[in-house]
Parts: structure tokens; C-alpha cells; sequence
């Protein structure tokens, strides 16, 4: 018994000296092991002791080129020291010239002075004259501003229309306005005369398939080029030479010799026709056609006056914007010059008439957005660079009065007669003001060295807008409504206070691009028509995207027209 509890003693004592030395695990223990550990037969790998070498060698090197360097900049700067302090040679030749020396003899060619020969032999004067035009580079990119554009324009890349109250790209130093698509292939000519881009775009692209003005010995052709026309089914688009002369298009498979024959010919000089150039092309015409070459196609309409006349019409694709952009030009002065010349379908009688209502007495430069009349001959106009007053004569010719203080860029008037104030949009955050009517005809009667001016009150909370309406219901409140990029606010008129007050306001998807006042409700164009009761605020939608409204009749029982988009967008 006494040598059983002697073992286990043993056994105790031996298990307790375990525990004891045994020290717990921890992170660094698992990864490298305990301190005591040595790695034995760890040898650095062959091929990273050979990049080791390789880099030493490296710095080595970039040492000794940078001690070079810097030896000769040091003596570069002497030399151009001691040039200065040379006096310059008088240009008058006072000593006979010195001979030129015997051109040096030229070395064997080896492949390391040898230098490329130019495909089609050497260099004539003409290659180099245009090689240097064609290093002549304009590259300022435009500066673009992405907003909402406050009237009607024309993009600068496609040629095509910019509707009110859509999103635009416009440049902050040129001015140009363009589709938020269009602007990103816009090339960078910022600042930069139309006439001189196109000059330089023609020198930068010598292959480009558009040619420009003719380099053929025909004197009757004008612009010439390779583009794209559509089949029958126009499906699909196959590529043709067009020589545009002064009279007709013509079309051939290849690129024409003097006794080659076109395909077709298209006369833009029919009698009894009009002609037009359209730099744009809905959808609904070419709906096979790509979204993405449709910005490029332009079309050339030859459309009868009378029923039984002849009609064509003549699509044309380009490559890009600069190509389109030329040919637009090109037909249009030959449309122009066909239209005044003697017996050309132009000359029969006009088959649309228009009469002019207003006309500036002189070139102006103001950039008009909007215009009132406070009287038979007093009328307002407000431009980017301010508010002006004008004389309105019987024949309706505009002249200058004076300039009325107190407002910039103004983008909108509106008379609300029914509260005797006028509205404005004005400022660089587009901010609604608001002044009285008597006001503001006594600052617009003024003349210019009384320096007119008025204080128009801001309309609070509205900012942001773009468009205004007011009307007057049955029980004779006058409401006024402000529409801005995502929202409308609909504003009621307080007669003891001489304000206007906020009473609603609803969110939008699409800016606002129409609104009217019926005697008992608002309708409003965003990204659909809706129909708000005055009374109950209510609101109700239809599924139509549109575009504007047109009002037929001023009468009390009036039509309006509501213009739609039916094609996707």
C-alpha cells in the first residue's frame, strides 16, 4: 500500500512540473513558432538573389546618369550666361560673307542611322506643307454646365432642337448648347471661329471619307464625300460617293472619274417644289435606324405645293458631328442660292405667308427671353443682361428707351392683372420677384438720363424656377403657380397682405414644360399631364408625355390643345 501512494506521489510531482513549464499558445507562437525554435535549412532562393543584383546595378546606373545631367545643365547655363553677355552682330553686312563650308560627307546607312523612308519616296514640298498644317492643333475643351434649358435652342452637335425646360450641357466660356450626349463627342474647340474649325478639321483628318469643298476639276460641284444611304426597306445603310453640285445631289457606287455616270440623281431645283434641309430626323421616319446613328442623319425634302406634284426626300448619314455640320452648310447655301435665283422653284409664289408684328429698329445684342407690353407703346423686354424698356411705334418697330436698374438675367414676365403685380424670374439661382404694375410703368416711361430703377420684393420660398402661370378661378381667387426642376408650388393671393402665399406644392419626375389655369383647376405637362382642382387640391394623371399646350381661344368657353409625344423617347 505504502508503495502505491509512493508512485502516485511520483506521478503527481512529475505531472505538476508539466504544468508548470508548459506556457500557453499564443498568435505569435502559432506563426513562428517558440523563441528557442531556430529555422534550420532556410536559403534564400536563387532567382531573388539575381533581382537583387539587378536592382543594385539599376541605381548604380541612374546615379551615374543623374551626376551627367547635372554636369550638363551646369554647362548649358554657362554658355547661354556668356551668349548674353556677347553684343549682338549688326545686321548690316559690313565684312564680305564667308564662303559655306563643303557639305560633310554623308555616313554608310546602318540600322542605326538609318532613318524611315515615307511610302511613296521622298518628301515633296507639298507632303511637308501639309504635314505642318496638319500639326496645327486646337485643343481647348469646352467648360460644360450641365442645367435646364431656359429657352428653345439648337445643339451644337447634331443640329438638332432643345426643348424648354430640358436638361442641356452649355459651355460657361463660348456659350455653345448642346444635348448632355452630344457634348461628350463634341470636339475641343473652345473659343474657336466656326469657319477656322472647320479649316483646321479638314487639315487634322486628310483620310477623313468627307472631302469638304470639291477637289475636282468639275466647276459645278460643291462639296463632295463618301456617306451613307439607306436601301428601300431602309433597314439597312450602304456607303455611296455624294457630289453635291449647284443644282442637283448625285450618287455613285465608287469614287467618280470624268466618264462616270451616277447611280441617281436628285434635282433640288423642281418647279412647283420646295426643298429643305432637316439637320434632324424623328424616330417615327427611320424606326430600323439605331438610336445610336440617328443623331448623325440629315434630310434633304423635296415636297410638292399641290397634290399632283412629285415628292422625294433624301437621307444622308455622317460620321460624326464636324462631317454633318458641313454638309448642312453646304445645303443649305445651295438651297439659299437656288431660292433667289430666276426660274427656280423658289421663285414660284410662297406657299406660307407670315406677317411681322415686332421689329428692332437696329441689330441688337441683347439675348431676348421674354417680352410685355404695359400699353400700346410702351413695351418691356427682359434679356440676360437685364431689363429694358422700349418705344413701340404703329409700323411695330422696337426702339431703345432706357435700362431699368434693379434686376439681372431676366428669364420671365408675368402681369398678374387681376393682383395689379408683374412677376419675375430673374438672378443667377432663378428667383421669383414680384412688384407693383404701376411701378414698373412709371420706370419703363422713363428715359435713360433719369437712370430709372426699381426694388422688387423676392416671393418667398421659391427658387430654382423656370416657368410661371397665373389664373383666376369662379369665386375670384387669384392663384399663381412656380414650377422648378422637381417640383410645382402652387401659390395662393392674399388681398390684405399683397403677397402671395404658399398653399401647396407637389413633387415631379420630369421638369415642368406647360401650365394652365382653368376656371377651376391647374393643368401641369411634367412627365405626364396632370389636372389639380383648386378647390380640393386633388390631383389626377394621364399617361401622355407631353409637350405643350396650346391654347385656341381667348373666349370663355376656350380649347385647349394638348400636344403629345406618341414615340418612345
Amino acid at each position: 500500500m505504502q508503495c502505491t501512494i509512493n508512485q502516485q506521489t511520483k506521478l503527481i510531482d512529475f505531472l505538476q512540473s508539466k504544468m508548470d513549464n508548459k506556457k500557453k499558445k499564443n498568435l505569435k507562437d502559432k506563426l513562428f513558432g517558440k523563441e528557442n525554435k531556430e529555422n534550420v535549412g532556410f536559403s534564400m532562393p536563387h532567382q531573388y538573389r539575381e533581382l537583387e543584383d539587378m536592382l543594385a546595378q539599376e541605381r548604380s546606373t541612374k546615379k551615374r546618369l543623374e551626376e551627367e545631367l547635372a554636369k550638363a545643365r551646369a554647362a548649358l547655363k554657362g554658355n547661354s550666361m556668356d551668349s548674353r553677355d556677347t553684343p549682338r552682330a549688326s545686321r548690316t553686312p559690313l565684312l564680305p560673307r564667308t564662303p559655306m563650308p563643303p557639305p560633310s560627307p554623308r555616313l554608310p546607312q546602318t540600322p542605326q542611322n538609318k532613318r524611315p523612308t515615307p511610302i511613296g519616296g521622298e518628301k515633296t514640298p507639298t507632303q511637308h506643307h501639309s504635314s505642318s498644317r496638319q500639326r496645327m492643333r486646337h485643343s481647348i475643351p469646352h467648360r460644360w454646365l450641365t442645367g435646364l434649358q431656359m429657352h428653345g435652342g439648337r445643339c451644337a452637335g447634331c443640329l438638332g432642337s432643345i426643348p424648354f425646360a430640358r436638361s442641356a450641357a452649355k459651355c460657361q466660356e463660348c456659350g455653345k448648347t448642346a444635348h448632355i450626349k452630344c457634348s461628350q463627342k463634341l470636339p475641343p474647340t473652345c473659343g474657336l471661329p466656326v469657319q477656322f474649325a472647320q479649316h483646321l478639321s479638314k487639315d487634322r483628318t486628310p483620310n477623313s471619307p468627307e472631302k469638304g469643298p470639291s477637289s475636282s476639276n468639275n466647276p459645278h460641284c460643291v462639296m463632295e464625300g463618301w456617306l451613307k444611304m439607306p436601301r428601300s426597306e431602309k433597314s439597312c445603310w450602304d456607303s455611296c460617293y455624294i457630289s453635291l453640285e449647284k443644282d442637283a445631289v448625285l450618287v455613285y457606287d465608287s469614287e467618280p472619274s470624268s466618264t462616270t455616270q451616277p447611280r441617281a440623281r436628285v434635282s433640288l431645283n423642281r418647279v412647283g417644289c420646295s426643298t429643305t434641309v432637316m439637320s434632324t430626323v424623328p424616330r417615327s421616319e427611320l424606326p430600323t435606324t439605331s438610336s445610336v446613328d440617328l443623331p448623325y442623319i440629315l434630310k434633304v425634302e423635296i415636297r410638292a405645293k399641290t397634290a399632283g406634284g412629285s415628292s422625294d426626300m433624301l437621307y444622308l448619314m455622317t460620321t460624326n458631328f464636324e462631317e454633318k455640320q458641313n454638309w448642312v452648310t453646304a445645303l443649305e447655301s445651295v438651297v439659299a442660292q437656288l431660292s433667289k435665283g430666276e426660274g427656280s422653284g423658289g421663285a414660284d409664289e410662297e406657299y406660307i405667308q407670315a406677317d411681322c408684328l415686332l421689329t428692332l429698329d437696329q441689330p441688337s445684342t441683347l439675348d431676348v427671353n421674354t417680352i410685355v407690353f404695359l400699353g400700346q407703346a410702351t413695351a418691356v423686354i427682359g434679356a440676360a443682361e437685364g431689363l429694358f424698356s422700349f418705344i413701340v411705334d404703329d409700323a411695330g418697330n422696337l426702339k431703345s428707351r432706357s435700362r431699368i436698374e434693379g434686376l439681372t438675367n431676366v428669364h420671365q414676365i408675368l402681369l398678374v392683372p387681376s393682383a395689379g403685380v408683374a412677376l419675375f424670374i430673374a438672378g443667377m439661382d432663378n428667383l421669383v420677384y414680384q412688384i407693383d404694375v404701376g411701378s414698373l410703368t412709371t420706370s419703363a416711361e422713363a428715359m435713360q438720363l433719369t437712370k430709372p430703377s426699381i426694388s422688387p420684393v423676392r416671393v418667398e420660398p421659391l427658387q430654382g424656377c423656370h416657368l410661371l402661370a397665373s389664373g383666376t378661378t369662379k369665386a375670384g381667387q387669384t392663384f399663381m403657380c412656380a414650377a422648378a426642376s422637381d417640383r410645382i408650388c402652387i401659390l395662393v393671393w392674399k388681398d390684405l397682405e399683397e403677397r402671395f402665399s404658399l398653399c401647396n406644392q407637389y413633387s415631379t419626375q420630369e421638369p415642368c414644360s406647360c401650365l394652365h389655369f382653368t376656371q377651376v383647376s391647374l393643368i401641369v405637362g411634367a412627365e405626364k399631364f396632370y389636372e389639380i382642382d383648386l378647390k380640393t387640391f386633388e390631383i389626377e394623371g394621364t399617361y401622355f408625355y407631353p409637350v405643350t399646350l396650346l391654347i385656341v381661344s381667348s373666349l370663355s368657353q376656350s380649347t385647349v390643345n394638348f400636344c403629345t409625344e406618341i414615340s418612345p423617347r
